[in-house]
């Protein structure tokens, strides 16, 4: 794994989460908050970890945030700060911005004014729980875009004893498989024979229109 350099702006629990798990991949990760106490806290597991505000373009400065591959706004519900903090960080030529975002009013603003993504953690984490509380076979679901999602589901009863190409899936339902696994545990296989009857125990990972999810209830 290449070694990077990030800076996590605002420690609060996702944000503090985030930087000590870059730093447990071996990244040279930067921290800052303007509350003390998140500081201190933060700094027994981030070696370069600050007090500073945000929105001051000579504490950003001094910290090296221009020096990183990417900076992680994660302030949240302080959107005038959030602003600013993209603004200094465009200023200082970072280049990838990520910022953590309230709603999507927010969002909108924040990528029209130069952040390169903007993320929704409890809104994209709520919308996740949905889909596997709908959706009982499911084990994980990544969405990729408005239109498709990437599912790891457990094999429907319909699906036991048939093989890939009998199920037609991608004619059927616009299915593409990725990978089958023996087991809930095992280690996925992409070199998978279509030939092969699926059992009651496999796991498949697959490429999916949403539209398919909600018309066939999850499969």
């Amino acid at each position: 794994m290449e070694k990077k350099q990030f800076a996590v702006l605002g420690l609060g629990r996702f944000g503090s989460t985030l930087a000590c798990e870059l730093a447990e991949y071996g990244h040279d990760v930067i921290a800052m908050d303007s509350d003390m106490t998140l500081v201190e806290e933060a700094s027994g597991s981030i070696a370069m970890c600050a007090k500073g505000d945000v929105t001051n373009l000579n504490d950003l400065k001094e910290m090296g945030v221009g020096e990183c591959d990417a900076v992680v706004i994660a302030i949240g519900s302080h959107l005038e700060s959030e602003i600013m903090a993209v603004l200094n960080c465009r200023q200082l030529g970072v280049g990838r911005i990520i910022v953590k975002a309230m709603n999507d009013t927010h969002r909108d603003i924040l990528l029209k004014i130069g952040a390169d993504e903007v993320i929704q953690p409890e809104k994209e984490m709520a919308t996740k729980l949905a889909k596997s509380l709908s959706y009982q076979n499911f084990v994980d679901y990544v969405e990729v875009d408005d239109d498709y999602s990437i599912v790891e589901m457990k094999v429907p009863e319909s699906w036991i004893g048939k093989s890939i190409a009998q199920l037609n899936l991608r004619n059927r339902y616009g299915i593409n498989v990725l990978g089958i696994k023996e087991t809930k545990d095992a280690r996925l296989s992409v070199n998978y024979s279509i030939k092969k009857p699926l059992e009651e125990d496999n796991y498949v990972l697959m490429i999916v229109q949403e539209e398919e999810l909600r018309r066939h209830n999850g499969f």
